[in-house]
């Protein structure tokens, strides 16, 4: 039996055992790898969990989201359904429950001032009419129209005399910069800043006072002393606003001085450091205002020379049984004149001048046609002189002085009178206070509007109540102011 022998044999031979325990090394190494794989793999079934849970929370996040945008969409169309309810619940309002409400002035109607002006057209025209048919004789000027061309050079009367008073007022609105500037420089006391101040005023009101002793057309009379009454508010804005403005920007001399002469130039009344302007002038716009400003003046000489003069001719015979007549004949042609001189001075003059001086303010009106009463009406009418009253009377009286808010609005009125009144007469060398009195029963109308209903105090009944003092008082004016003119004439045996 030799066989188990040699299995023994091999059994212990050490080349076998090492065999074994390699391949036992081997075995545990595979058991090894195996435990690694399936860590790994169970570590990437967990990140790809982690994964699709953050992904369903994003998810949620999203409807979240999407339901509060759902949720405020519903409350927005909530607030809409609710502001449509109360629109309609107003428009639904009867008329007595429109008359119990009181309006503020934001929530009050804004008036219609363009549909007034033409209802009241409407009705001057038919009652003009009807008074052709029962006066024939006295409209017969509207069968004849002349250009008045031969009449033209009338105008120009004492055209030498406009034109020297122009430049002796100019040079004296030049010269007037340098005595305040030497107040400021030598650091003089306020008494002798006063003092030049009514040096300088006083001599062009002397001036304009000289000035009545030459013979002049009225027209050009009107133009030199408005253009008086220009440089004199000028003055007083550069005397009493430069220090204050030269507290918070210093210029130099040079500059300061071709600031002041813009200021002689430009379209305002009050003084400025540093005026706004345009970059370029366009010259189409201004070619587009001159021509315009030229008809509009034409426009008012066809409208004078055809249907003023002829009733004011007429109107010397007869007066007072021929005043609500007369009055009634003009309300059309001076409303017409009243727009020739908005549309000629305020929408092209002025904004011909601020285009050339690449002025950027060229704001010199408003809405005025729907003004509520006669006070709206002058802040709207006049920018310019509205800005100029509103600084220096009426906020200068309410901050130096102990006067009511009432008092320094009558203060302004009263030196608008002035001014207008100062206007009128050295255009027709007649003195009579009346342009002065208009202005003072102004005061009381606004007082009394006041005091009346809110529908005829504000929205469309006051600009109604407006429109009407303007379509008969300023013919009733006009005439009366005819009148006093024919005085003057008989008492000098010109007629």
């Amino acid at each position: 039996m030799s066989f188990p022998e040699k299995n023994s044999q091999s059994n212990n031979d050490p080349e076998n055992k090492e065999n074994n325990k390699n391949d036992q090394v081997t075995e545990k190494e595979k058991q090894l790898d195996k435990n690694e794989v399936e860590i790994l793999e169970e570590n990437e079934t967990e990140t790809e969990t982690d994964k699709a849970k953050e992904k369903e929370k994003e998810k949620e996040k999203e409807t979240e989201q999407e339901k509060e945008k759902e949720t405020e969409k519903e409350k927005e169309t909530e607030q809409e359904k609710e502001e449509t309810k109360e629109e309609k619940n107003k428009k639904n309002l009867t008329n007595k429950e429109q008359k119990k409400k009181t309006y503020t002035k934001k929530e009050y109607p804004k008036p219609k001032g363009v549909r007034n002006m033409f209802f009241l057209f409407g009705v001057t025209a038919l009652v003009n009419l009807l008074l052709a048919f029962v006066y024939p004789q006295n409209y017969q000027y509207l069968k004849t129209f002349t250009f008045g061309f031969d009449l033209i050079p009338s105008l120009f009367g004492g055209v030498q005399y406009f034109l020297l008073f122009i430049a002796i007022s100019t040079v004296m609105a030049i010269l007037s910069y340098y005595p305040r500037n030497l107040y400021e420089s030598l650091n003089l006391k306020r008494s002798i800043f006063k003092t030049f101040y009514g040096v300088v005023i006083g001599l062009h009101f002397t001036l304009l006072v000289i000035s009545l002793y030459f013979p002049m057309n009225p027209v050009l009379a009107a133009a030199f002393t408005l253009y008086m009454i220009i440089y004199i508010l000028k003055i007083h804005s550069w005397y009493f606003t430069a220090d204050k403005l030269e507290e918070k920007l210093k210029l130099s001399p040079n500059a300061k001085f071709n600031n002041y002469l813009y200021f002689l130039l430009a379209p305002t009344l009050i003084y400025k450091n540093n005026f706004e302007k345009k970059e370029k002038r366009r010259k189409i716009y201004i070619c587009y205002k001159f021509v315009s400003f030229l008809l509009g003046l034409l426009g008012m000489w066809l409208v004078y020379l055809n249907y003023l003069e002829p009733i004011f001719i007429e109107s010397t015979n007869y007066f007072f049984w021929m005043l609500p007549l007369d009055t009634v004949r003009l309300i059309i042609p001076i409303q017409l004149m009243w727009w020739g001189i908005f549309m000629t001075f305020f929408r092209a003059m002025l904004k011909l001048t601020a285009e050339l001086l690449k002025c950027k303010d060229n704001r010199f009106y408003d809405d005025w046609w729907n003004a509520h009463n006669v006070r709206e009406f002058w802040k709207k009418w006049n920018i310019m002189f509205h800005k100029f009253a509103s600084q220096h009377i009426f906020k200068f009286l309410l901050q130096n002085s102990n006067v009511s808010v009432k008092i320094s609005l009558g203060a302004v009125f009263i030196v608008s009178g002035i001014l207008h009144e100062i206007l009128i007469c050295s255009a027709f060398r007649l003195f009579s206070f009346q342009w002065f009195l208009t202005f003072i029963i102004q005061i009381f109308l606004v007082i009394g509007q006041s005091k009346l209903p809110v529908g005829l105090r504000n929205g469309n009944g006051g600009n109604l109540i407006f429109w009407s003092t303007l379509f008969f008082g300023i013919p009733g004016l006009a005439l009366w102011y005819r009148r006093l003119l024919l005085l003057k004439t008989v008492t000098n045996g010109v007629l």
